[in-house]
């Protein structure tokens, strides 16, 4: 009788991506890393791939390629990059230089050509065609800066979210601006280019909009400098003005460094939404039921809150009972299980920032 066929054979590992500071602050992480994600969940550190790029701060999958993510470079003149495990676990990587500075989220849409990136620190969006591996469209940003004087000095650029295609004409494109306590909505064309698609969505502020999610119509926002979540629905004005409905804080272990960080929507929670959201300080995560809009209970309530297991957890990554936690200043990796909160695993890694599975 023939031998199993080992997995290599028979199908190709998950692999977990672990993106991190390589140099920034104090950043001492290899670059981008590329793990066996069967291995991870066991709490065993086997590496594919170590591929040695400068900041990849935040990490997503590619949506059509195989054991591919896309990246972004955290650095002055930043970039993007597409990173593949090739025959052997051999990296494959090709960049495209981004025009702004301090690219810290990217999202791609669903058929793989355009990579949307926001920069922090230019407060500027740009578009990639990473077919082609050209920049189509770039955006600055523009608003009153905020109250908070040491982070709101500038538009600020710090979350894409891609939303459902406008029929033919390209997609609905939300961007949490820290800086002026603004979302803006923009409309990305199947040519590439980027347009205002109606005026932005006012938060309150001082608030500094980080991270955002859709749910069933409605805008949950991560608000990092009030540690907050805060959700929105349109007025009855065709969606051009929003209003709030709720805000709850993010945290109910409040420290005087905290910081809300990462926003995941979990495993459906029933007829509403079940969201995730890390913060800073208290280096923890929260599990926040949404209720569905017309549900006359409490619109955002927390039901559990977990210790991260590391300090400084910048990023979330949902993996079904578990939840991966990139601990920055912690240097470790962590998987908790989101329902109760025990730890399965610690892998230890330099300043991680993002974190991807595919």
């Amino acid at each position: 009788m023939a031998d199993a066929p080992t997995r290599s054979a028979a199908s190709p590992a998950p692999v977990l991506w672990i993106g991190g500071y390589t140099t920034r602050g104090e950043g001492r992480g290899p670059g981008l890393r590329a793990l066996d994600a069967e291995a991870a969940r066991a709490g065993r550190t086997e590496v594919l791939a170590e591929v040695p790029l400068a900041e990849p701060s935040y990490v997503v999958p590619h949506p059509t390629l195989p054991r591919s993510v896309v990246c972004v470079h955290e650095t002055e003149h930043s970039a993007v990059s597409v990173v593949t495990l090739g025959p052997g676990d051999q990296p494959e990587v090709s960049t495209t230089p981004t025009g702004g500075w301090g690219a810290c989220h990217v999202a791609v849409t669903q058929d793989g050509r355009f990579a949307v990136v926001a920069h922090y620190v230019s407060g500027s969006v740009a578009v990639i065609d990473l077919e082609s591996g050209r920049r189509t469209a770039t955006v600055a940003l523009a608003g009153s800066p905020g109250p908070v004087a040491d982070r709101q000095d500038a538009p600020h650029a710090h979350h894409v979210l891609l939303a459902p295609r406008f029929e033919e004409r390209g997609w609905l494109v939300l961007v949490c601006d820290l800086g002026t306590d603004a979302v803006h909505r923009f409309r990305l064309g199947t040519d590439g280019t980027l347009t205002e698609a109606d005026a932005p969505v006012r938060l309150p502020a001082g608030t500094g909009p980080r991270h955002a999610a859709l749910v069933a119509g409605r805008l949950l926002v991560v608000c990092e400098l009030s540690s907050e979540l805060w959700l929105g629905a349109p007025t009855d004005d065709g969606a051009r003005t929003w209003h709030e409905i709720a805000r709850i804080p993010t945290t109910a272990r409040p420290t005087p460094d905290g910081l809300a960080a990462a926003l995941r929507l979990l495993p459906d929670a029933g007829a509403g939404t079940r969201v995730l959201v890390s913060t800073r300080g208290p280096d923890s995560f929260t599990v926040v039921d949404v209720s569905p809009a017309d549900d006359d209970g409490p619109p955002l309530v927390a039901r559990a809150e977990h210790a991260a297991g590391g300090r400084w957890p910048r990023d979330v990554l949902v993996d079904g009972e578990l939840v991966w936690v990139a601990c920055e200043r912690g240097d470790v990796v962590t998987a908790v299980r989101w329902a109760d909160g025990t730890e399965v695993a610690r892998l230890a890694s330099g300043t991680p920032t993002g974190l991807a599975l595919t």
